[in-house]
Order: C-alpha cells, then sequence, then structure tokens
C-alpha cells in the first residue's frame, strides 16, 4: 500500500449494525495492513466490538458517537471501508457511517473510500 503515508492519522469507518462479526473481523484486518503501513490507525469498530459485546456499557448511539467524534478530530483522514460484494450505498444506509461523514465534510477532514478484498487481504481505491 504504497499510497500510505507514514505517520499520517487514519480513522477507519465501516458499516456495522446487522454485520458486527463480519464488520469487526474486515476492520481490524484493515487496521493491521494500515499498521504495517507506517500509519497511525484507529478503528472504533476494532476498538470497541469486543467491549460491546460484554453488555456492561449502555451501548447507545450517542455515546458511541461522542466517542467516535473525539477521535475523528484527532486523526489526518478517514478511511471508509466497503466490504467486497457490497456497495456505497451499504455505507449510506448506516447511521454511524454518514454520521462519520458528515462529521469529516463539516471539519474538512479528507474521506477515502475503499472496497476490501479478504481473500487477497487488499485494500482498492473505490471508484465513484
Amino acid at each position: 500500500m504504497g499510497w500510505v503515508v507514514p505517520e499520517t492519522k487514519i480513522y477507519v469507518g465501516i458499516p456495522y449494525s446487522g454485520m458486527e462479526e463480519e464488520s469487526f473481523k474486515i476492520a481490524t484486518e484493515v487496521t493491521a495492513l494500515l499498521l504495517n503501513s507506517k500509519a497511525y490507525v484507529y478503528s472504533p469498530i476494532t476498538s470497541s466490538h469486543p467491549v460491546s459485546i460484554t453488555k456492561l456499557t449502555s451501548n447507545s448511539y450517542n455515546m458511541w458517537l461522542d466517542l467516535d467524534i473525539k477521535f475523528l478530530e484527532w486523526c489526518d483522514e478517514m478511511y471508509m471501508i466497503i466490504p467486497k460484494g457490497m456497495r456505497i450505498d451499504t455505507v449510506l444506509k448506516s447511521r454511524g457511517c454518514v454520521s462519520e461523514i458528515l462529521w469529516c465534510i463539516e471539519h474538512k477532514k479528507p474521506i477515502k473510500y475503499f472496497i476490501y478484498n479478504p481473500i487477497g487481504k487488499t485494500l482498492v481505491p473505490y471508484e465513484f
């Protein structure tokens, strides 16, 4: 992934509700790939999914969004991941993804969209 600038702070977004385990696996693999490229990476799904399944937090949308915004403030750019076989409308139907995208637009944070291929463990830029 020669297009990842070392030391860039990247926030990894991905649709979650209704595909929790798949999203956790993909987000964690993408995080590992980006870390190998010497980027600084935060994936809310990689971080929060294990906490969520404990049922020890409220797991409310607002609780997670408040936390996510703190990390969006920290990042240089957001990578929005589209699982292979899905389309951009999967992202646009996700309340969380839409909130992250709108926050980034409002705060002038670059957003890059990628399709993740789990077989080849590769990210491919999404063409609109």
